[in-house]
């Protein structure tokens, strides 16, 4: 038992050390178009200024300049809200992983959550995930050591399941059971190479 918490702990930090670098990665490009996009606008606004300072200021230069105002705020209020969206994913797929927590969790989100911190990852093949999970399958239920089995079932696919292929598919679908409606069926399949019979007889150790 002692072995298997530590095992559990040394898993958890090593996925909460790749989703640090996932999210560092991941909020590079909206923070960086933000902060490019207001330097932009800076300098709009300060030759603007000047064409008002000096009384030069024509019709068509403010009409250029509001439109590039409202653009330009525009981009910047998407890409903070991407940051945003990364950093609630962040902060919960964290506290997911790090402490187990019980809790409500919807499974569409939370795979959702994952997908997002994985996606770095992901970028580096051109496999591809294909999600079939409707909305509204709520849980009270440990989002954590779910999270971990998509983590560890992904990876896997990633880094042997598609071995010498250029372009693999991953599908995950869930649905409640017929004749359990209170039960739900999660599916996660692969087109990868699949396993040696000497790896399927040890499959279970």
């Amino acid at each position: 038992n002692m072995a298997r918490e530590e095992l559990v702990q040394s898993e958890a930090k090593a996925t909460l050390g790749a989703m640090v670098a996932s999210i560092t990665h991941e909020m590079g490009t909206p923070i960086g178009n933000s902060m490019m996009t207001a330097g932009t606008l800076r300098d709009q606004v300060d030759g603007f200024r000047q064409s008002v300072s000096s009384g030069q200021l024509r019709r068509s230069e403010l009409e250029a300049t509001l439109q590039a105002l409202t653009t330009g705020v525009g981009l910047i209020a998407r890409n903070l809200e991407r940051a945003n969206g990364l950093l609630h994913s962040f902060k919960q797929g964290a506290a997911d992983q790090f402490t187990e927590q019980r809790r409500e969790f919807d499974l569409a989100e939370t795979l959702g959550e994952i997908l997002t911190l994985l996606r770095p990852t992901l970028r580096k093949a051109a496999h591809q995930i294909r999600v079939d999970i409707p909305p509204g399958l709520v849980f009270n239920s440990y989002p954590g050591p779910l999270g971990q089995v998509f983590i560890n079932l992904i990876n896997n696919a990633w880094l042997h399941g598609f071995e010498g292929m250029s372009a693999g598919e991953l599908s995950i679908s869930a649905a409640p059971l017929a004749h359990a409606p209170d039960q739900i069926r999660v599916v996660i399949a692969d087109n990868g190479v699949g396993m040696s019979a000497e790896v399927q007889a040890k499959l279970f150790e």
